[in-house]
């Protein structure tokens, strides 16, 4: 009775595992050909800088250059398939083109922000060296431009604010003129940490994002397929080849890769790439899984024999399907390797003299 129970549990938690990685697979499938999370950064811009500066900002040379197309958005239906930027944008990269675009002054004053950010420590060494050592013999003194006073940058700096025509935006930046004391480098810290936090918060708007398209996905391949956890049990309950069948599965399960949520986060991560061959890979890999769940043997598919006797049971299983999908392939793959060390009572070492017994037999 209670082997039967745990071969019932570790039947579910298989289909749910393939069905989970269908599902996971499907989902960055459309986030690559819908392009969500460069949507999601540019949501995030926005929300930052305004409707009015986002499209400065993605036309500043240091943020069009990481991505093709037009900063502007398209019209109706071509939206979809317009490029609408990069899905990751360095964060000294973005203070760059929102101080350049709002208050020009921050980015040139004493010290300069150098054109590219991976310039910033040889900057800082040729500064250092230009205030200590002479120069070489042969070799001309750097010349630097006389900086302007401190209160003319001050002057400067907040009158361009000033200027700033969204409110929003304008006031955020004065906040962090005023918290860094009129200091220009506090300032640019301020708005890279600014930057940097609101990156969290975006991380977590495309979370919560992909959680529901899971769950939409999950209800869709339950409905679709006609995987109704109720009836499904029901066969595994009765069933005992079936049951076996379906055992046999366990060591064919292929261990999940973990999903791309990241929006800003760690440098040097973006998207994987939307080429055709990366695409075309990611629908064979689609199609590999439904055949892996056809080879469980289990009542499924819209076939004669299998359509539901009372669609009132058969909503509550695809609704229970949807949700064990929504949970995502590393739980049950987890929750897989427990139940299955729990069932063989631990895993045995195989020695030369001892040969592995396989899935499903009594030890």
């Amino acid at each position: 009775m209670l082997n039967a129970v745990i071969e019932l549990t570790i039947g579910l938690i298989v289909l749910y595992s393939l069905l989970s990685l269908m599902c996971s697979k499907t989902n960055e499938l459309l986030a690559n050909v819908l392009s969500l999370r460069a949507r999601n950064l540019r949501r995030a811009i926005q929300h930052l800088v305004g409707e009015a500066y986002v499209i400065k900002v993605y036309e500043h040379p240091m943020i069009l250059s990481l991505y093709r197309g037009d900063a502007r958005p398209e019209k109706g239906v071509r939206r979809l398939f317009q490029s609408p930027g990069p899905s990751y944008l360095p964060a000294q990269k973005f203070v760059i083109a929102v101080l350049d675009s709002t208050c020009p002054t921050a980015v040139t004053a004493d010290p300069p922000l150098p054109p590219d950010p991976g310039d910033r420590l040889q900057y800082a060494l040729i500064a250092e060296r230009d205030d200590g050592d002479p120069a070489p013999a042969g070799v001309p003194p750097r010349r630097v431009p006389p900086s302007p006073a401190p209160g003319q940058v001050e002057r400067d700096i907040t009158a361009e604010i000033n200027q700033v025509t969204d409110a929003e935006l304008r006031r955020s930046l004065e906040t962090l003129w005023r918290a860094a004391s009129h200091n220009v480098v506090t300032f640019r810290a301020g708005v890279e940490q600014w930057f940097d936090h609101t990156m969290d918060r975006a991380s977590g708007w495309y979370k919560r994002m992909a959680q529901t398209m899971a769950l939409v996905l999950g209800l869709i391949i339950a409905v679709g397929l006609n995987i109704d956890t109720v009836h499904v049990s029901e066969r595994l309950w009765a069933d005992s080849p079936v049951r076996s069948a379906v055992l046999e599965q366990v060591k064919r399960v292929p261990p999940p890769s973990a999903p791309t949520t990241t929006v800003a986060g760690a440098p040097a991560t973006e998207a994987p790439p939307t080429t055709a061959a990366a695409l075309g890979a990611q629908v064979q890999s689609i199609q590999d899984g439904l055949g892996q769940v056809g080879a469980l043997h289990l009542p499924l598919g819209w076939a004669a024999a299998e359509r539901p006797d009372s669609y009132w049971v058969a909503v509550l299983g695809w609704l229970l399907t949807a949700i064990a999908l929504s949970l995502g392939a590393p739980f049950w793959f987890d929750l897989l390797n427990k139940v299955t060390a729990l069932r063989g009572g631990g895993t045995k070492e195989t020695t030369p003299t001892q040969s592995p017994q396989p899935a499903g037999t009594p030890r």
